[in-house]
């Protein structure tokens, strides 16, 4: 009888152990769990706080998107992020993405095609398989799970989305509504970004002639200066002067001046390269930038648009006359190693050719 009220007492008390430990255990539970939710908590805090620190930085439109992009990639795991901007026609064009170039143009074209089929624009359109997707180069790169998502401001699609994976799911149920969210601040800054670059772009161009302005050129030459050093290759700049051009504000007026200026800075810049850029130096005189070019190369270039010209007719209110210019040529490092000596290379050579006869290129040497 002894054993058994021992037996029954030591029960009892192995019970009691077992439910305060099962008490211990269930608040140790509780307590991860909550520090979990904490931690889960934190680092979509920490996600959008990153998304939010890009719209304190002044810098471009492509430069931000990139940063979204490697932003969500590394929250996410994306295999791949694209995002892009529609333009007034509704196109939608690649600013930053992290897949190859040589996938660029299907993605882009892919993407244009299906955003015209989508009717939620809040889900957008996610496509998913346990086998490799068949639209253009998602095999090519093991796609499983594509999903691309309107980018809507006020009721006006400014741009999209695009997210591709190698596994095929890659979002849980959790993180549905967090990622919503995430969407809406990416679609807040990249209005933000546009805006700004717009801004940026208008304080860079020069109002009449519709060309880069000198603080743009500023700006820009000194950029292509360090890339080029980077690479150790040749670039090359020409100034240009019109000729006589106080006739035109002194017989015809201003306003004709005015047209000559827009006229001449629109022809230059619609026969040179895609690559190259023109700028308004300041009055009747401007800059051109050819990268990657040696100086007798781009001569006979200059030479080209020199002859072309002076046969250019303008008109206005009834008025008929042609106009001509001259020119001189720089080439880095052969002339000079900034910015600063090659403009004063290049415009000792534009002098030597308004000095003898004007309507010429001249490329500098030390004996002008």
């Amino acid at each position: 009888m002894l054993i058994s009220v021992t037996l029954l007492i030591a029960i009892l008390i192995l019970l009691i152990i077992v439910f305060n430990l099962n008490k211990k255990v269930m608040h140790l539970n509780k307590k991860l769990s909550s520090y979990n939710e904490i931690a889960i908590s934190s680092e979509k805090n920490n996600l959008l706080s990153k998304l939010l620190s890009l719209s304190f930085e002044s810098e471009s439109l492509t430069l931000q998107a990139r940063k979204m992009c490697t932003v969500l990639i590394d929250y996410y795991n994306f295999d791949y992020c694209t995002i892009f901007t529609s333009d007034s026609r509704g196109e939608l064009n690649i600013i930053a993405t992290n897949v190859s170039n040589r996938y660029i143009n299907d993605i882009e074209i892919y993407a244009n095609d299906v955003i015209k089929t989508i009717d939620d624009t809040k889900l957008g359109k996610i496509i998913y398989s346990d086998h490799f997707l068949d639209y253009p180069s998602a095999s090519s790169r093991c796609i499983k799970y594509f999903q691309i998502l309107p980018l809507i401001s006020r009721a006006k699609l400014i741009g999209t989305l695009m997210i591709e994976s190698n596994n095929e799911s890659i979002l849980e149920g959790y993180e549905i509504d967090f990622f919503n969210i995430v969407v809406e601040n990416i679609t807040i800054l990249l209005q933000n970004f546009i805006f700004n670059d717009k801004l940026i772009k208008a304080a860079m161009v020069d109002g009449l002639t519709g060309v880069n302005n000198r603080n743009c050129m500023d700006k820009e030459l000194k950029n292509i200066l360090n890339l080029h050093k980077l690479s150790n290759s040749t670039f090359s700049i020409a100034i240009l002067d019109i000729d006589h051009f106080k006739k035109f504000n002194d017989i015809y007026g201003h306003a004709f001046g005015d047209i000559v200026l827009k006229n001449v800075a629109q022809f230059i810049n619609s026969n040179i390269r895609p690559e190259d850029t023109v700028y308004r130096y300041g009055g009747e005189e401007f800059v051109i930038c050819f990268p990657k070019a040696y100086s007798r190369d781009i001569y006979y270039r200059v030479d080209e648009i020199r002859e072309m010209l002076s046969q250019l007719q303008l008109k206005n209110s009834g008025i008929i006359t042609s106009v001509t210019a001259s020119f001189g040529i720089a080439e880095y490092p052969l002339h000079g190693d900034n910015i600063e000596g090659l403009i004063k290379k290049a415009d000792k050579a534009l002098y030597y050719s308004k000095k003898s006869g004007r309507n010429k290129v001249t490329l500098y040497d030390s004996s002008i």
